[in-house]
């Protein structure tokens, strides 16, 4: 006998049936009865599902709990993988969580161990102008694991909210840096250069952002034109960071004019 859960929405279903095709089937039909679009008001509207299954064979001791935890890592992957879909556990899921687990703890320390790093890539005129900026990008030298993909620990920083202090981090340390360059190069060639930080989506809605952008300039005498602020990538949060009542603070209220814009590369 195979017992089947699967998580739509916040639906479990519980199939019994002889062959796990026979399971696996009612998924199907679950995805193809809501694709169909329906009208509401004036406006057509359509339903899809990302659902999980999981198994619970027979010799095996699983607990409800246990399907159901399966269960919802595979409907996570069929979101992941772009939705409305039918994803199947497997064992590798799970271990795929563990590491992120494990590398969001190691996250959480890495700024106080000195892990992370600034590097700077260059920008140039297109005109054959010299350099005119560059843009900090965050590195992270884990002590085991070497050199982590950006793509890989933002968006960690990202959902569990270390974004905001490692964006503060790197704020600071970029106007440090331009200081400094401007303190000890001494040639002119960095008199008039610009940083560009990279931001989040949950940065740009803290009321206290613009404070912090303005107090961290003062601090390193760094004149606000000098830096611009960069929202890269797809402005991915989760939702406790989109208050709906909340937008970006107004810069007008900024006690100075940085330059804010928007790019979509990481």
């Amino acid at each position: 006998m195979i017992g089947l859960l699967q998580r739509v929405s916040q639906a479990s279903v519980l199939v019994e049936g002889e062959t796990r095709a026979q399971a696996l089937g009612v998924g199907d039909r679950i995805l193809h009865s809501i694709r169909p679009g329906f009208s509401h008001g004036d406006r057509e509207l359509c339903v899809t599902a990302s659902i999980g299954v999981a198994f619970a064979d027979t010799g095996r001791d699983d607990t409800g709990d246990d399907i159901l935890r399966r269960a919802d890592l595979a409907m996570y992957r069929a979101k992941n993988g772009g939705k409305d879909d039918v994803c199947v556990f497997d064992p590798t899921m799970h271990d795929a969580v563990e590491d992120r687990l494990r590398l969001s703890g190691d996250l959480r320390g890495a700024l106080g161990r000195g892990e992370l790093a600034l590097h700077y890539q260059p920008i140039y005129g297109i005109k054959g102008e010299p350099l005119v900026a560059v843009e900090a990008l965050m590195r992270w030298n884990h002590p085991t694991r070497g050199w982590v993909s950006p793509t890989e620990f933002i968006p960690l920083a990202e959902d569990s909210g270390l974004i905001v202090p490692l964006g503060a981090w790197a704020l600071d340390e970029a106007c440090r840096q331009l200081r400094e360059w401007e303190d000890t190069v001494g040639n002119g060639t960095t008199q008039h250069l610009k940083v560009s930080v990279n931001l989040s989506a949950r940065q740009l809605v803290d009321e206290g952002f613009p404070s912090l952008v303005a107090g961290t300039l003062a601090r390193h005498g760094v004149a606000a034109p000098r830096w611009t602020g960069r929202s890269s990538g797809s402005w991915r949060c989760s939702s406790s960071a989109r208050p709906r009542s909340r937008t970006v603070p107004s810069i007008t209220r900024w006690p100075s004019k940085p330059r804010l814009r928007a790019a979509t590369s990481p």
